[in-house]
């Protein structure tokens, strides 16, 4: 099928990804149910390969198997995965080989970022008896590291089924990105928010999932409000910092990714990230999914302030994270023509422009190209703000006028000259706002440098 076809490119692609050694965080899919280590809990690839045998010979007595488990889950929840996984092995000898130190194995292995070896050992604890809910969303989450959407959703409804878990559904729903099916996944995590309000990471996995599929003005704010909240670390960094790239703020996502990556790694998680930005908005999810793995801190860049994933750390991150207050605008630069100023009498609109050195400029042209007629005529300008209203015009103008006049009359008349010497022209009574520049009016529209027109009022 061609959905298929698409899917396995963009798993290639992502491979390719994960190739380069760059420092790709995910959609927070791994904080579903832990948060990435940093480089002092990482092992090397010998020791994982060797994890993917639990069967070594017993070096703890089975009685000592439930308080290494406990350990073991103290580890892995303060992200120490390597030391975690070394006592889940033990705890599998120690203790029967039970499901609980298998699945523990497996979720080690998968905040490891090595979900070719964690699909393997989960395979084997979910078919054990009493597999749990967190065993089952473990599993599912090691199938969407490798690729495997489809089945990853159905394994996420078994974990659903044995219970109902906010971290579940969130994960479900990125198998469901992964797999062109947005409106649905939108629908799982607000699901997911409902049962948590507060988790962090289900924000994070729902802001980035609106972010690539291109509403990135919701999604910025999202994880904005995160740092206000306190809440951010290291994944939720990295996830703005690809919201960012794909919003166009280049600028922002690297100085966000260089508190984390030293240069080289922030220039090349940069450049991953806009790759991202160039695929499909369906296809997106799926390369996040199938590359994510753990992003490393700045080993040995000591210009970087490497954050600490604590209450300081926390608040720093809060104040990086959120952009600070715009400038006030701009007041109106001063115009060298005289206003229209209460005019007693009728006008002849020439023209309008949206900038003084565009009205300048036309002023100019006018009464050169047209001075047979101009030359005894003053010109005066005024100013006209429509709003954001949806009919044209729109917007601020100024306008080029030729008078004061004396009346209607005359002003017909000298338009009707101005036309049959081929200028455009409208006669205009006066206004209330004539001459005066609304308050606070930047000039920040883009017009073309040549005359144009408001129409009139």
């Amino acid at each position: 099928m061609k959905a298929e076809r698409v899917t396995s490119e963009t798993i290639s692609f992502a491979r390719r990804l994960r190739a380069t050694g760059a420092g790709l965080t995910a959609l927070a899919l791994a904080a579903c149910a832990h948060s990435p280590v940093d480089g002092r809990g990482q092992a090397s690839g010998g020791a994982l390969e060797a994890a993917g045998n639990p069967s070594i010979p017993a070096s703890a007595t089975p009685s000592s198997s439930g308080a290494l488990l406990r350990l073991a889950d103290r580890l892995l929840a303060d992200d120490a995965p390597a030391a975690a996984l070394a006592l889940y092995r033990e705890a599998w000898a120690a203790g029967g080989k039970d499901e609980k130190a298998l699945s523990g194995i497996g979720r080690a292995q998968l905040a490891l970022g090595r979900p070719e070896l964690a699909i393997d050992t989960l395979s084997r604890a979910v078919g054990m008896p009493g597999a749990s809910g967190r065993t089952w969303r473990a599993y599912g989450e090691s199938l969407l590291g490798m690729g495997r959407f489809e089945q990853a959703a159905a394994a996420f409804d078994e974990a659903l089924a044995r219970g109902a878990d906010p971290a579940a559904l969130s994960a479900k729903a990125v198998a469901l990105d992964a797999l062109a099916r947005h409106e649905e996944a939108l629908e799982l995590f607000q699901q997911a928010r409902t049962m948590a309000p507060g988790d962090a990471n289900l924000a994070s996995n729902y802001a980035l999932s609106l972010a690539l599929h291109g509403e990135t003005g919701e999604a910025l704010e999202i994880f904005r409000r995160i740092a206000r909240q306190g809440h951010a670390g290291l994944a939720h960094r990295h996830n703005l910092a690809l919201a960012l790239t794909l919003a166009g703020e280049l600028e922002q996502a690297r100085r966000l990714l260089r508190v984390d990556l030293d240069s080289d790694e922030a220039s090349s998680t940069l450049e991953n990230y806009l790759e991202i930005a160039a695929l499909p908005a369906k296809d997106r999810v799926a390369a996040i999914a199938a590359v994510s793995r753990p992003v490393s801190r700045a080993p040995s860049d000591v210009a970087v302030p490497v954050l600490a994933d604590d209450e300081q750390g926390r608040k720093a991150a809060a104040r990086l994270m959120t952009p600070p207050a715009p400038p006030p605008p701009p007041a109106p630069e001063p115009v060298e023509l005289p206003p229209l100023l209460d005019p007693t009498g009728w006008s002849v609109q020439i023209a309008a422009y949206r900038t003084p050195a565009q009205l300048i400029r036309g002023q100019r042209y006018y009464w050169r190209k047209f001075a047979d007629v101009l030359k005894d005529q003053a010109p005066r300008r005024s100013e006209v703000d429509y709003g954001p209203r949806k009919r044209k015009p729109r917007g601020f103008f100024y306008r080029l006028n030729v008078g004061e006049l004396r009346g209607r009359d005359e002003a017909y008349a000298l338009c009707r000259r101005l036309k049959a010497a081929g200028a455009p022209c409208w006669v205009r009574p006066p206004e209330p706002s004539e001459g005066r520049l609304p308050g606070g009016t930047a000039e920040t529209s883009v017009a073309p440098t040549s005359g144009g027109s408001d129409g009139g009022s």
